[in-house]
Protein backbone atom coordinates (compact mmCIF):
# COMPACT_ATOMS: atom_id res chain seq x y z
CA UNK A 1 0.00 0.00 0.00
CA UNK A 2 1.80 3.15 -0.87
CA UNK A 3 1.52 6.09 1.22
CA UNK A 4 1.83 9.77 -0.09
CA UNK A 5 4.70 10.84 3.37
CA UNK A 6 4.54 14.81 1.50
CA UNK A 7 1.19 14.89 3.45
CA UNK A 8 3.40 14.19 6.69
CA UNK A 9 4.10 16.60 9.80
CA UNK A 10 8.09 16.63 11.00
CA UNK A 11 6.63 14.87 14.37
CA UNK A 12 4.45 12.38 12.36
CA UNK A 13 7.47 11.60 10.04
CA UNK A 14 9.57 10.76 13.39
CA UNK A 15 6.41 8.89 15.04
CA UNK A 16 6.35 6.72 11.76
CA UNK A 17 10.05 5.87 11.49
CA UNK A 18 9.99 4.71 14.94
CA UNK A 19 6.96 2.03 14.16
CA UNK A 20 8.83 1.18 10.89
CA UNK A 21 12.44 0.68 13.41
CA UNK A 22 10.23 -1.43 15.98
CA UNK A 23 8.81 -3.80 13.42
CA UNK A 24 12.65 -4.54 11.11
CA UNK A 25 13.57 -5.14 15.38
CA UNK A 26 10.33 -7.78 15.69
CA UNK A 27 10.95 -8.80 11.82
CA UNK A 28 15.06 -9.54 12.62
CA UNK A 29 13.94 -11.42 16.03
CA UNK A 30 11.22 -13.77 14.28
CA UNK A 31 13.91 -14.77 11.67
CA UNK A 32 16.51 -15.70 13.82
CA UNK A 33 14.19 -17.62 16.09
CA UNK A 34 12.75 -19.23 13.52
CA UNK A 35 9.11 -18.46 14.47
CA UNK A 36 8.24 -18.23 10.41
CA UNK A 37 4.63 -16.58 10.32
CA UNK A 38 3.92 -15.99 6.34
CA UNK A 39 2.72 -19.59 5.75
CA UNK A 40 1.45 -20.03 1.96
CA UNK A 41 -1.71 -21.60 2.70
CA UNK A 42 -5.11 -21.20 1.05
CA UNK A 43 -6.57 -17.73 2.71
CA UNK A 44 -3.19 -16.60 3.96
CA UNK A 45 -4.49 -12.47 4.25
CA UNK A 46 -0.54 -11.68 5.33
CA UNK A 47 1.47 -10.70 8.66
CA UNK A 48 0.02 -8.09 11.28
CA UNK A 49 2.04 -6.52 14.11
CA UNK A 50 -0.09 -4.58 16.71
CA UNK A 51 1.96 -1.64 18.67
CA UNK A 52 0.29 -1.85 22.11
CA UNK A 53 1.28 1.17 23.75
CA UNK A 54 0.71 3.12 20.81
CA UNK A 55 -2.44 1.24 19.50
CA UNK A 56 -1.10 1.33 16.12
CA UNK A 57 -1.92 -2.01 13.76
CA UNK A 58 0.55 -3.00 10.50
CA UNK A 59 -1.22 -5.22 8.58
CA UNK A 60 -1.26 -6.75 4.63
CA UNK A 61 -3.81 -4.59 3.01
CA UNK A 62 -5.35 -8.43 2.56
CA UNK A 63 -7.14 -8.43 5.62
CA UNK A 64 -9.21 -5.30 5.09
CA UNK A 65 -9.66 -5.61 1.50
CA UNK A 66 -10.84 -9.21 1.91
CA UNK A 67 -13.92 -7.85 4.01
CA UNK A 68 -14.87 -5.42 0.54
CA UNK A 69 -12.76 -2.35 1.17
CA UNK A 70 -10.89 -0.62 -1.25
CA UNK A 71 -7.23 0.36 -0.11
CA UNK A 72 -8.09 4.00 -0.86
CA UNK A 73 -10.81 3.66 2.15
CA UNK A 74 -8.42 2.21 4.67
CA UNK A 75 -7.76 4.99 7.30
CA UNK A 76 -3.92 6.10 7.42
CA UNK A 77 -3.83 5.02 11.33
CA UNK A 78 -5.58 1.87 12.37
CA UNK A 79 -6.20 1.28 16.06
CA UNK A 80 -6.94 -2.21 17.24
CA UNK A 81 -10.27 -1.14 17.62
CA UNK A 82 -10.78 -0.80 13.91
CA UNK A 83 -11.04 -4.88 13.55
CA UNK A 84 -12.79 -5.52 17.21
CA UNK A 85 -15.78 -2.89 16.69
CA UNK A 86 -16.26 -5.18 13.49
CA UNK A 87 -16.36 -8.91 15.52
CA UNK A 88 -19.77 -10.36 15.35
CA UNK A 89 -21.34 -9.85 18.98
CA UNK A 90 -21.37 -13.83 19.74
CA UNK A 91 -17.43 -13.13 19.43
CA UNK A 92 -16.33 -10.49 20.60
CA UNK A 93 -15.91 -11.23 24.61
CA UNK A 94 -14.15 -14.50 23.61
CA UNK A 95 -11.91 -12.82 21.56
CA UNK A 96 -10.98 -9.68 23.80
CA UNK A 97 -10.46 -12.74 26.90
CA UNK A 98 -7.96 -14.81 24.55
CA UNK A 99 -5.88 -11.77 24.01
CA UNK A 100 -5.87 -10.73 27.45
CA UNK A 101 -5.07 -14.21 28.35
CA UNK A 102 -2.08 -14.19 26.27
CA UNK A 103 -1.24 -10.06 26.89
CA UNK A 104 -0.75 -11.19 30.33
CA UNK A 105 1.66 -14.40 29.60
CA UNK A 106 -1.43 -16.70 30.96
CA UNK A 107 -1.03 -18.47 27.05
CA UNK A 108 0.92 -19.33 25.15
CA UNK A 109 -0.81 -17.39 21.66
CA UNK A 110 -3.27 -15.53 20.96
CA UNK A 111 -5.33 -18.23 18.94
CA UNK A 112 -9.25 -17.79 17.79
CA UNK A 113 -11.45 -18.24 15.03
CA UNK A 114 -13.99 -15.00 14.62
CA UNK A 115 -16.75 -13.59 12.58
CA UNK A 116 -15.92 -10.23 11.17
CA UNK A 117 -18.39 -7.76 9.78
CA UNK A 118 -17.70 -6.89 6.16
CA UNK A 119 -18.67 -3.98 4.50
CA UNK A 120 -21.47 -5.56 2.64
CA UNK A 121 -23.17 -6.50 6.09
CA UNK A 122 -22.59 -9.90 6.02
CA UNK A 123 -19.49 -11.30 8.18
CA UNK A 124 -16.45 -13.27 7.16
CA UNK A 125 -14.96 -15.85 8.99
CA UNK A 126 -11.52 -15.26 10.40
CA UNK A 127 -8.48 -17.26 12.15
CA UNK A 128 -6.26 -15.42 13.76
CA UNK A 129 -2.70 -16.53 16.20
CA UNK A 130 0.06 -13.86 17.34
CA UNK A 131 2.33 -14.23 19.81
CA UNK A 132 3.95 -11.24 21.69
CA UNK A 133 7.18 -10.46 20.61
CA UNK A 134 8.77 -7.79 22.63
CA UNK A 135 8.15 -6.51 26.33
CA UNK A 136 9.42 -3.90 28.55
CA UNK A 137 11.90 -4.97 31.23
CA UNK A 138 9.05 -5.55 33.28
CA UNK A 139 7.55 -8.08 31.38
CA UNK A 140 4.87 -5.45 29.79
CA UNK A 141 4.15 -6.58 25.95
CA UNK A 142 4.90 -4.01 23.45
CA UNK A 143 4.83 -5.39 20.26
CA UNK A 144 2.34 -8.49 19.09
CA UNK A 145 3.31 -10.16 16.20
CA UNK A 146 0.33 -12.56 13.92
CA UNK A 147 -0.69 -13.82 11.12
CA UNK A 148 -4.72 -13.86 9.74
CA UNK A 149 -6.32 -16.15 7.59
CA UNK A 150 -9.84 -15.91 5.82
CA UNK A 151 -11.69 -19.50 6.82
CA UNK A 152 -14.68 -18.24 5.10
CA UNK A 153 -15.39 -20.99 2.93
CA UNK A 154 -13.83 -23.46 5.06
CA UNK A 155 -16.44 -22.57 7.29
CA UNK A 156 -19.39 -22.75 4.52
CA UNK A 157 -18.06 -26.37 3.96
CA UNK A 158 -17.97 -26.92 7.57
CA UNK A 159 -21.83 -26.09 8.00
CA UNK A 160 -22.40 -27.95 4.55
CA UNK A 161 -20.92 -31.06 6.33
CA UNK A 162 -23.04 -30.90 9.32
CA UNK A 163 -26.62 -30.23 7.56
CA UNK A 164 -25.80 -33.01 5.51
CA UNK A 165 -25.08 -35.45 8.61
CA UNK A 166 -27.96 -34.47 10.09
CA UNK A 167 -29.54 -35.47 6.59
CA UNK A 168 -28.05 -39.02 7.03
CA UNK A 169 -29.10 -39.26 10.54
CA UNK A 170 -32.44 -38.24 9.81
CA UNK A 171 -32.70 -40.80 6.64
CA UNK A 172 -31.22 -43.74 8.97
CA UNK A 173 -33.44 -43.33 12.10
CA UNK A 174 -36.64 -42.61 10.31
CA UNK A 175 -39.02 -44.59 8.50
CA UNK A 176 -39.65 -42.47 5.09
CA UNK A 177 -43.45 -43.49 4.42
CA UNK A 178 -44.17 -42.71 7.54
CA UNK A 179 -42.02 -40.40 9.12
CA UNK A 180 -41.54 -42.47 12.44
CA UNK A 181 -38.30 -44.39 14.25
CA UNK A 182 -37.99 -47.08 11.54
CA UNK A 183 -37.13 -50.99 12.35
CA UNK A 184 -33.12 -50.13 13.29
CA UNK A 185 -34.00 -46.86 15.41
CA UNK A 186 -36.43 -49.01 17.30
CA UNK A 187 -34.61 -51.60 18.65
CA UNK A 188 -31.73 -49.25 19.64
CA UNK A 189 -34.19 -47.47 21.22
CA UNK A 190 -35.90 -50.26 23.11
CA UNK A 191 -32.02 -52.01 24.19
CA UNK A 192 -31.25 -49.09 25.63
CA UNK A 193 -34.37 -48.44 27.63
CA UNK A 194 -33.70 -52.17 29.13
CA UNK A 195 -30.41 -50.93 30.39
CA UNK A 196 -31.80 -47.74 32.22
CA UNK A 197 -35.42 -47.88 33.45
CA UNK A 198 -38.53 -50.06 33.28
CA UNK A 199 -41.09 -49.04 30.89
CA UNK A 200 -44.23 -50.13 29.51
CA UNK A 201 -44.66 -51.48 25.35
CA UNK A 202 -47.73 -51.30 23.45
CA UNK A 203 -47.95 -52.91 20.23
CA UNK A 204 -50.85 -52.77 17.95
CA UNK A 205 -52.18 -53.75 14.82
CA UNK A 206 -54.35 -52.38 11.89
CA UNK A 207 -57.23 -54.22 11.13
CA UNK A 208 -58.18 -55.50 7.92
CA UNK A 209 -54.98 -53.99 6.63
CA UNK A 210 -54.44 -56.64 4.11
CA UNK A 211 -57.69 -56.33 2.88
CA UNK A 212 -57.09 -52.53 2.05
CA UNK A 213 -54.31 -52.96 0.07
CA UNK A 214 -56.10 -56.28 -1.48
CA UNK A 215 -58.97 -53.73 -2.59
CA UNK A 216 -57.65 -50.53 -3.13
CA UNK A 217 -54.00 -50.77 -3.66
CA UNK A 218 -50.59 -50.39 -2.20
CA UNK A 219 -50.82 -46.88 -2.55
CA UNK A 220 -53.97 -45.88 -0.58
CA UNK A 221 -52.19 -48.85 1.84
CA UNK A 222 -49.44 -46.39 2.23
CA UNK A 223 -51.84 -43.49 2.80
CA UNK A 224 -53.37 -45.20 5.62
CA UNK A 225 -50.12 -45.89 7.14
CA UNK A 226 -48.67 -42.53 7.14
CA UNK A 227 -52.43 -41.31 8.53
CA UNK A 228 -52.13 -43.78 11.18
CA UNK A 229 -48.75 -42.75 12.32
CA UNK A 230 -49.26 -39.18 12.24
CA UNK A 231 -52.36 -39.47 14.56
CA UNK A 232 -50.50 -41.86 16.88
CA UNK A 233 -47.29 -39.14 17.00
CA UNK A 234 -49.44 -36.18 17.52
CA UNK A 235 -51.19 -37.72 20.56
CA UNK A 236 -48.07 -38.82 21.92
CA UNK A 237 -46.35 -35.79 21.64
CA UNK A 238 -49.11 -34.08 23.31
CA UNK A 239 -48.84 -36.82 26.09
CA UNK A 240 -45.34 -36.34 26.62
CA UNK A 241 -45.22 -32.19 26.61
Amino acid sequence: MSTNYENYSKEELIEKLHHYEELINTLKAQNQNNELLNFPWIGNLGTWYFMIPENKVFFNPKKVTALGYSIEEIPKNIGYEFFTDKLHPDDYDRVMENMRTHLLGKSEAYEVEYRIKNKFGTYNWYYDRGVVTKRTADGSPLIVSGIVFDITENKKMEEKIIEQNKKLKYLAEIDELTNIYNRRKTLFTLKNLLNKSTFSLIMFDIDNFKQINDNYGHDIGDEVLKSVSKTISDNLKKIII
